[in-house]
Order: structure tokens, then C-alpha cells, then sequence
């Protein structure tokens, strides 16, 4: 019977890293050398090491663990932040694109916060706004009138005004607009607008399923991709059946990066940490036990596959919240924080694009039998400090 687990010794290594790399932060008990840790910037490339940070809330960004959770991505080798939050129309034809905080909109104070902290940091920033209906439907199928075309052309030049204002580095200038994207001429009209106040790159996130049929790309600086791709029909795969299928989604994003002339971002892509995360990873909602090893497994065949390819410019997962949790360990939703998938993002994000990370050294230093009851123990410990240190 197959096993949605990784192969024992690459589990027992990740659990022990994430012991030792998560821990170290905060609680110093340990100072790993080698591969495992780096300063920042020091990889010599430009590969976008990114995440979502998603603000859900009027005042996201606003808490001690919202702070010390960017601190953490950055100990984790990250250095770009995309910052998301949500606008709202009131149905799928309406043209009034306006903030809701009895839904999840944040205020511009929240954002210029997340800015300032990230920029003390180091980080780099893609602005990401987006819109959803409040009726609960999906973006995708928002009809696109000439009235709704006009408003959203104010709303994210507005943006865009914005963005320059913080010189912040990217903004993606739309996000899963399926019905829309075949009006070319519409677009490009948005893109020119934007660029008229914007001198920073652009991207737009298509959906896994939609980004073969924009025709507009040439006008922005790269292809930005949800890349929420199905890996196979299995609860329980094997690590070589996710690496086979990003083999298959590999070459077909490669040769429509060459046809575009446009190197790629995946503007998201992430897994739930529960049993058949990589089914369907952009359903949100499906019900399944927790499973963080199958989650570590997603991380790991996606980045053990692409990493070093060069028309791939870079990746932002979904999601890092600024939200503390009461059982890390028993989350379901997509953030690798405190879970094995985290210690999967460090190893690859540090260290540079064209080098694979080797952890051998750190298996046949420490060996196996003990880590799972000390990886648990320690997590453990770090959530509890980190709790310490928050009411402080």
C-alpha cells in the first residue's frame, strides 16, 4: 500500500531540521553552520523567495506576532513579501469596487505597517490588491462591462499611486479575472494607465486553467500563475508521483515561458496541510484529517522539481499569516508556519536558485529513532516563548 508520506529518512530529516531551524530564533538553543542557515541576500541571485502575506482583517498587520511572524520568513531565508488584501463589489455585476470591514478588508494604515516592518527587514514587497464579490462568489466570474472596466482602471491606478509612493518593488495589477481576460484592448488600456503613474514591474495572477489564453502578456513584465495544479487523484501519493507530474507541468510551462518571451511567478501556489492536500490544492473548504507530512511532501516535489529553472523568476506561497494559532500542529490550512513544510522552505530558500540543498550531513550527524517525540517537544517549546514574548 502506498504511503502519503516522504521517504522515512528525508521526514526524520525535515522534523529534525524543522526542530533546530524553527527553535533557533527564538530560543537559541541551537546554531547550526553549513547550508542549512545563510545571511540575507547572500545567494548571488535574483529568484523572487517569496510569500503571501494575507491581511483578513480591518488591523492584520497590527499584533507583536504579525511582526514576528515576517521576522521568522526572513529567518527562513525569505525576502519578498506579497502584500494581499481584498476590495469588494457587491455581486458579480455590480461596478462599485469599495472596502468592507464587516467582510476582511484592512485599512491603509494596516498596509503602510506591514510596509514599514518589512522594509525594516530587508524584504522586498509585491502589492497585491484583489476583489471579491460579497455574495461569496468567485472573482473569476465577475462580468466584465464597460463600467466595470472604467471603475477598476481608478481602482488599481489608485493602487499603483500607491505602490510608487512606497516604491514598493511589484505590483500585480489583477488577480483571477477569468471572464475578463480576453479583452485584450481593455488591459493593455489598464496597463498603460498604471504604468503612467507606476515605474515599478508589473505581473497579473491568471489562474492555473486561464493563463494559456492572454493574449496581453508582452504588456507586463512577467506571467504571474496561481499555480494551483491538481498533482494526481491520490489521498495517499508517493513523493516520485508528485515529482512525475510536476515533471509534465514543467515542460508545458517552460515552452509557454519561450512562446511569451516572459519568464514566470507562481503569484500563489500552496497546499493545505491535510490528507490529499495535493488534490484540488486550490479548494479551500474540503473537509479531510490533518496531515502536515503530506504537506511537507507538496513543498518538497514542487521546489525538489523547478528549483534552478530559468524561466522561472519566482515563487509566492500561500499563505504566511499574521495570525497566532492555538495548535499549530493541528492547522488545516495552507501556512507552513511551525509545520514540517517550513523547515522544507527554509532548506530550499537557503540557499542559491542553481545549488540543491544537501542535508546528509545533518541526517548522519543526529540520527532518527528519537526525533519525532523531540520534534514535537520542541515545537512545542517554541510556540510557548513565542507566546512569552508576545504578552510581553
Amino acid at each position: 500500500m502506498k504511503s502519503a508520506h516522504l521517504p522515512a529518512k528525508m521526514l526524520c530529516g525535515y522534523w529534525l531540521i524543522a526542530v533546530f531551524l524553527i527553535a533557533t530564533p527564538n530560543l537559541g538553543f541551537f546554531q547550526l553552520t553549513g547550508s542549512t542557515r545563510r545571511a540575507s541576500n547572500s545567494t548571488g541571485d535574483d529568484f523572487l523567495r517569496g510569500t503571501s502575506f494575507t491581511a483578513f482583517s480591518e488591523y492584520a498587520f497590527h499584533s507583536a506576532f504579525s511582526n514576528q511572524s515576517l521576522q521568522q520568513f526572513k529567518d527562513d531565508g525569505g525576502e519578498w513579501v506579497a502584500l494581499c488584501f481584498w476590495w469588494f463589489v457587491d455581486n458579480l455585476t455590480a461596478t462599485n469596487i469599495h472596502p468592507d470591514f464587516d467582510e476582511y478588508s484592512c485599512r491603509n494604515e494596516t498596509l503602510r505597517l506591514a510596509i514599514a516592518r518589512a522594509r525594516e527587514l530587508g524584504l522586498k514587497m509585491m502589492l497585491k490588491p484583489m476583489i471579491d464579490p460579497v455574495t461569496g462568489d468567485w472573482r473569476a466570474y465577475i462580468e466584465p462591462s464597460e463600467a466595470w472596466f472604467n471603475a477598476y482602471d481608478r481602482f488599481i491606478v489608485s493602487w499603483a499611486k500607491f505602490a510608487q509612493k512606497f516604491n514598493i518593488e511589484l505590483l500585480c495589477i489583477g488577480c483571477e479575472f477569468s471572464l475578463s481576460e480576453s479583452f485584450d484592448a481593455k488591459w493593455r488600456e489598464i496597463i498603460y494607465d498604471v504604468r503612467e503613474v507606476y515605474t515599478g514591474n508589473l505581473t497579473y495572477a491568471a489562474n492555473y486553467d486561464s493563463y494559456d489564453k492572454i493574449t496581453w502578456w508582452d504588456a507586463v513584465d512577467y506571467i504571474g500563475i496561481d499555480a494551483y495544479f491538481s498533482l494526481t487523484e491520490d489521498n495517499s501519493p508517493l513523493l516520485e508521483d508528485l515529482i512525475a507530474r510536476w515533471s509534465t507541468i514543467k515542460q508545458t510551462l517552460k515552452e509557454y515561458a519561450s512562446a511569451q518571451h516572459r519568464a514566470i511567478i507562481f503569484t500563489e501556489v500552496g497546499y493545505r496541510s491535510i490528507n490529499g492536500c495535493n488534490r484540488e490544492p486550490w479548494n479551500w473548504q474540503r473537509d479531510a484529517r490533518v496531515d502536515l507530512d503530506e504537506q511537507a511532501m507538496c513543498y518538497e516535489a514542487l521546489l525538489r522539481s523547478l528549483w534552478g529553472e530559468n524561466w522561472l523568476h519566482g515563487i509566492f506561497w500561500w499563505d504566511w499569516t499574521p495570525y497566532n494559532s492555538t495548535n499549530w500542529l493541528k492547522d488545516k490550512g495552507y501556512t507552513c508556519q511551525f509545520k514540517p513544510a517550513e523547515a522544507v522552505l527554509r532548506a530550499w530558500y537557503s540557499v542559491p536558485f542553481s545549488v540543491t540543498p544537501d542535508f546528509s550531513t545533518v541526517y548522519d550527524q543526529v540520527g532518527f529513532t528519537w526525533i519525532g517525540v523531540v520534534s514535537l517537544f520542541v515545537i512545542a517549546l517554541e510556540i510557548i516563548a513565542l507566546r512569552r514574548k508576545l504578552k510581553r
